[in-house]
This record gives C-alpha cells, structure tokens and sequence, in this order.
C-alpha cells in the first residue's frame, strides 16, 4: 500500500514539474526567440530564430506528450481556428507530395523558410498554446512578457539608429567578393 502511495506522489511531483516546465517555455520562448539574432545576417527570420524556435517546438511538444502520457488521456480542444489551420497543414501537405521541387516545399527558401517543416511546427506550436494558455492569468503573463520584450527590442533598435550599440562585422581582408552580405555563406 506504501508503495503506490509513494508511486502516487512522484507521479504528482512529475505532473507538477511537467506542467510548470511547459508554461515557462512557453513563456520563454516569447523572450528568447526575438532576442537571438547574429550581426552578420540580414533576415530578421534566419537561421538562429528558425532553429530556437524548432527546438523549443520539440522540447514543448517532448513534455506534452509524455505529460499525456503519464495521464493516459489526451487533454485537448479544437477550435475552429485550429481546425482551419490544420485543414491549410493538410493541403500545404498534399501540395508537398506533389511538388516539383521538394527541398523548397519542405524548408522554403532562404530568408523566409515557410516550407511544410515551419508551417507544421508553427500550428503544433498554436495548439499547444490554446491548450496549454488556458486562463486569463496565463494569457496575461505571456502578454507581459511580449511587450517587456518588445520593449527591450525596439530601444535597442533606437539606441543602434542613434548609433549606439551596433555590432561591427569585421570581414577578412582576402574577401574579394562584390557582394558583401553573401561573404559568410
């Protein structure tokens, strides 16, 4: 009898560890994901804010699942946003399967990577956020997140127009390329 009781609770301190985790990368994510650039690129949509995202897309989808998992039920709920967008994830699928070109209709192209990889883990990541942002006080927290975030982005983006802070790419003096911005590919 002890050792259910005991198997009872660290099923309860994991449920509580798994749902906490799961809020705060979410929350995370909000911070992160606009503060991660590189000087030398110049997409706003690139390699380092792509590949965060994919991994914080993993990492939260990991500990949902498993979360589901201890629970053996799958907590969910559709909406009809969340059915439209999985109704344009089938048809970006579909179009997938029948393209020319299937490299580009997986990743994209560069600078805006919006292929089937990015679109399904845009819409994986949607979903768990309605599931997961469930009350108004989660939905405010995150919000206030976004906006000190936006705050922190948009003065530094005032303080580099004023020319303070700028980062300074260096290029390696045996670069003959006419094309600077293209150097580092």
């Amino acid at each position: 009898m002890s050792q259910s009781k005991e198997l009872l609770q660290n099923k309860k301190k994991y449920m509580n560890w798994a749902d906490h985790t799961l809020q705060w990368v979410l929350y995370l994510s909000v911070v992160i994901i606009p503060l991660i650039f590189l000087p030398y690129l110049n997409s706003v949509f690139t390699f380092p804010k792509i590949y965060v995202f994919r991994i914080l897309t993993i990492i939260v989808i990991g500990i949902w699942g498993a979360r589901m998992l201890f629970y053996k039920k799958v907590d969910y709920r559709f909406t009809k946003f969340i059915w439209k967008s999985s109704a344009y994830a089938i048809i970006c699928g579909l179009n997938t399967i029948y393209t020319v070109n299937l490299w580009t209709s997986l990743f994209g192209t560069y600078g805006r990577f919006t292929g089937l990889l990015t679109i399904l883990n845009l819409i994986f990541w949607m979903y768990i956020l309605i599931n997961e942002l469930n009350t108004r006080e989660k939905i405010i927290k995150l919000l206030w997140y976004s906006v000190v975030t936006a705050f922190v982005v948009a003065l530094y983006g005032i303080l580099q127009y004023w020319g303070g802070f700028v980062w300074r790419l260096y290029l390696d003096a045996r670069c003959d390329c006419e094309n600077v911005q293209y150097s580092g590919a």
